[in-house]
């Protein structure tokens, strides 16, 4: 069980990210709403931004994982869709919170930040029998601006190494 896990560190003392921790925000989102993460999700985001090539936890219509991973790994988009997205991510409503938080983070609304504040990325990988997908995304706050990078690559090739990548995409387009 979860609660067998010891810690890393003490609360608030280091960051890890844990897909586990969006999968028990996946389960509180449903009992509190009443509703499937995936229509939930689907309904109250998806839907009202027009991300229309989206979806919750499967590809074209195949499942792609677990009801269970829905909530840490479940969303297949478009690059037409993440830029959506990032629309919505770069609102000035939305910034004015992400501003006074993400100097003070490491991760942060699912974004990784600078310590400086100045940008906040998130990527993600998915392996399936179609190849290997990858996604980088990325967004300057104070300037308004943000990136889109989709990659699918076919099996045995080597995944690039975003650590390596990610300097050179943010300043080049930001």
């Amino acid at each position: 069980a979860l609660a067998d896990v010891p810690l890393v560190a003490p609360p608030g003392q280091k960051h890890e990210y844990s897909n586990a921790n969006y999968m028990v925000l996946g389960c509180i989102l449903e009992a509190v709403t009443g509703q499937p993460y995936a229509e939930y999700v689907k309904a109250r985001i998806l839907t009202r931004l027009g991300m229309n090539l989206s979806e919750v936890g499967s590809v074209n219509g195949r499942p792609s994982v677990e009801p269970y991973q829905f909530a840490s790994a479940g969303v297949t988009s478009s690059t037409e869709d993440l830029a959506l997205y990032l629309k919505l991510q770069l609102e000035p409503s939305n910034l004015k919170l992400q501003q006074a938080l993400l100097p003070k983070m490491q991760y942060g609304f699912g974004w990784y930040c600078d310590a400086a504040g100045n940008w906040a990325n998130h990527s993600g990988e998915f392996f399936s029998s179609l190849g290997n997908f990858q996604s980088f995304m990325a967004l300057r706050p104070k300037t308004r601006r943000g990136f889109v990078v989709l990659s699918k690559l076919r099996k045995g090739l080597p995944s690039p190494h975003w650590a390596e990548l990610e300097p050179v995409l943010i300043q080049a387009a930001l």
